[in-house]
């Protein structure tokens, strides 16, 4: 009787093991599908939003080209500095404001429109730096910013615009 005892609560033991591996496994295979799911849907938005920044980046390219041809400034210098300080066109700053430059008199400066963001950059580009004769991100660089990591981005950035 013992043994049979025993090898019943062995049996039973058993199958409560079984039955809490199955329900594991099942909230596994729904754990994983959940995963799966937010993933795609995280691929699409991370797509969407490649998609929007390579819009905006053209867009700026455009009229930073035009400003720049009007203010007698270098358009990949000005392109440069502008990708970096808005990390990739994507900052808040100028997603929202229109500032692509870091703008700002006490309080970051707000621009109605892509254009008139733009063209108060690169005229302040102009008439802070270019004007002065400071044309390069190496001759920039002391007055614009601590340390030389500032001028290597930009250069960097100015080696693969077209």
């Amino acid at each position: 009787m013992k043994n049979l005892r025993r090898t019943t609560i062995c049996y039973i033991l058993a199958c409560l093991l079984l039955i809490g591996a199955i329900v594991s496994l099942n909230y596994y295979i729904d754990f994983r599908s959940d995963i799966k799911a937010l993933q795609t849907q995280l691929d699409t938005k991370t797509e969407t939003i490649n998609n929007l920044s390579i819009e905006k980046d053209r867009e700026v390219q455009q009229l930073l080209k035009i400003q720049c041809r009007y203010w007698n400034v270098d358009y990949k210098l000005a392109y440069a500095i502008a990708k970096l300080e808005t990390g990739n066109f994507s900052s808040d700053l100028f997603l929202e404001y229109n500032n692509i430059g870091g703008m700002r008199c006490g309080t970051w400066l707000r621009y109605s429109t892509l254009n008139e963001g733009v063209t108060a950059y690169v005229s302040m580009l102009y008439n802070n730096w270019i004007s002065k004769g400071l044309n390069t991100p190496q001759l920039i660089n002391p007055n614009y910013c601590e340390g030389s990591e500032w001028q290597k981005q930009v250069e960097e950035i100015m080696e693969e615009v077209n």
